[in-house]
């Protein structure tokens, strides 16, 4: 639902609990349009579409993907921000691998996200959350079809833990706020994702793919940092020009730069 919920924060030690109802009721709204849209959309010749797409080469595919990212980057408005969510589910429910793939591709552009403004409150949405709603309804028809055959992994555990563990901090919260940046940034964005590999990525090929598009994404933060460090941008300490790439600090550069520099080797 967003990395930020913005809000007055509570002082220490008051009482009571600091909830946005701004975002509740737009939570409420959006599940009952998923709920009629459901309904509806059960209606509409799904199969025969579907093998239409999954009949098309591989650069159509790929243009399509391309022109609904530009779309994302150019929407402000959000009406337009949910069509590209509900656009971009459909073809991931078509495809479930490659929402994860797009997911891992975006992962350094946490900066270029989108505000939803509410009635109290701002909710802001990275491009990975952004794919994270998408990839939900194709996360809940496979849940469907498993049908209880889904044995747990001992890592599968850990989640459930943190997550337990995570839910369990509520008790001891004075400042909300800044409990749901972490709730959502630190625990249920990366648990989504991870529960996303687990029950699409499965091949040995689409680990393979999974790991060449998060390269790709610290390629991308290279190569842009570095053109910009050629021409002059990026922050300057004891004289020495820092590469930024798309981020404010060369720290944060450094820190994906790093971890992609392990994965390429």
């Amino acid at each position: 639902i967003g990395n930020w919920v913005r809000s007055e924060p509570r002082p220490r030690g008051s009482p009571g609990i600091h909830f946005p109802w701004s975002l509740a009721v737009l939570l409420g709204c959006v599940a009952v349009v998923i709920w009629r849209g459901w309904v509806a959309m059960r209606l509409l010749p799904w199969r025969s579409w579907r093998d239409g797409y999954l009949h098309q080469s591989v650069w159509l595919k790929t243009a399509l993907w391309i022109a609904l990212l530009v779309l994302y980057y150019l929407a402000t408005w959000p009406p337009l921000i949910v069509l590209w969510i509900t656009l971009a589910a459909v073809l991931v429910a078509i495809q479930p691998p490659v929402g994860v793939w797009l997911a891992a591709l975006l992962l350094p552009f946490t900066f270029q996200h989108k505000e939803l403004h509410l009635v109290t409150s701002t909710v802001l949405i990275t491009p990975v959350q952004a794919v994270m709603l998408a990839s939900l309804p194709a996360l809940a028809i496979r849940i469907a079809s498993l049908r209880g055959r889904l044995s747990l992994q001992p890592l599968d555990w850990f989640g459930l833990g943190w997550l337990a563990l995570s839910l369990g901090a509520s008790l001891n919260v004075w400042h909300w706020p800044g409990y749901y940046d972490g709730l959502i940034d630190l625990v249920l964005t990366p648990l989504l994702l991870y529960v996303l590999l687990r029950l699409f990525i499965v091949e040995r090929h689409q680990r393979l793919y999974t790991a060449l598009a998060l390269f790709a994404g610290g390629l991308f933060v290279a190569g842009f940092g570095l053109m910009g460090w050629f021409l002059g941008v990026g922050t300057e300490v004891d004289t020495v020009r820092r590469l930024v790439g798309p981020y404010f600090s060369p720290n944060h550069a450094a820190l994906f730069l790093g971890r992609t520099l392990f994965l390429g080797i």
